[in-house]
């Protein structure tokens, strides 16, 4: 997780008879079909949800340049990828292992969840994403200077937070929760909250106010979206103009792979997700991409 401080301060259905091009369509399809048809399951639209995600961001506008229908696809397109890089770096035992082990902090994860008022899948995503569900990994030493526990927080983010024992399961969650309910309001959006766990906040703020071409600063980013807007339409537009300053931001000004972790925190969502109701999907997912990939190392 980053240090949320840097030095600077439900739309209606279109074509809705065509539910392949139809928004409700695209949002239904989004869960288990995006990692079964990554595993070349041909039955993959048998395993849908049966109501859109809550916890996707729905724009109350569209975007002058793109379809909303052009946005979630991209976004699909972007969870492929982050899950297919999930399973080419962990073999099948590492990652129910990782599964296994992100589940049991489930009944911790709704309590916060339900106190904080924020989507329990998220914080399960996250906790996959930092640390596998492992707050002490044997073969880590512990940098006490450095991102610690569950989820992963730097010490003056724990401060900021009242985070006591960063290492501490419980603490860890709960700190997490409260940070996303606190940004959420701030920025304007589930997505962007969610973004900001990591790239932080100063980072994110920047990105706005260059991307929508803000003068002076503005006390929160959230007054600086055009109405309804969340992370994936920001990370969409920026990174089509790769000429942008917006996107030296993205791609080139963060020294890891921010941009793309909101979209990381969904794929390790739909992963979760789709263990509990197709497990032979995940199986198939690791065995495909972690063999294939280092099939190609060992060659080299």
């Amino acid at each position: 997780m980053r240090n949320p401080e840097s030095l600077s301060p439900n739309t209606p259905d279109q074509n809705k008879d065509n539910p392949q091009f139809s928004r409700r369509g695209l949002l239904r399809s989004l869960g288990a079909t995006v990692i079964l048809s990554l595993v070349g399951r041909g039955d993959a639209n048998r395993f849908l949800f049966d109501q859109p995600p809550s916890n996707y961001p729905q724009s109350s506008e569209k975007s002058p340049e793109k379809t909303e229908e052009e946005f979630d696809l991209q976004t699909i397109e972007e969870i492929k990828k982050q899950a297919q890089i999930i399973f080419e770096n962990n073999n099948y035992q590492d990652l129910v292992g990782a599964i296994d082990k992100v589940e049991s902090y489930r009944p911790i994860v709704e309590k916060y969840a339900k106190e904080y008022q924020v989507d329990p899948e998220y914080l399960m995503g996250i906790i996959f994403i930092e640390s596998k569900g492992d707050p002490n990994p044997k073969n880590r030493k512990i940098d006490h200077h450095g991102a610690v526990g569950l989820c992963q927080f730097l010490p003056e983010t724990a401060r900021n937070l009242g985070l006591k024992d960063r290492t501490n399961p419980e603490q860890s969650i709960k700190a997490a929760a409260k940070y996303i309910h606190d940004f959420e309001d701030d920025l304007g959006g589930k997505a962007l909250a969610i973004e900001n766990f990591h790239m932080g906040y100063g980072n994110l703020y920047d990105l706005i106010k260059v991307r929508y071409k803000i003068s002076g600063y503005p006390d929160y980013p959230k007054d600086m979206l055009p109405k309804g807007v969340d992370y994936p339409q920001i990370y969409h537009d920026v990174m089509r103009d790769k000429n942008s300053e917006a996107y030296q931001i993205l791609s080139k000004g963060l020294s890891d792979d921010s941009a793309n972790y909101y979209f990381k925190v969904l794929a390790a969502m739909e992963i979760l997700k789709i263990n509990k109701t197709h497990p032979v999907a995940i199986k198939m997912g690791s065995e495909k991409f972690y063999k294939e990939t280092h099939n190609e190392e060992n060659k080299s």
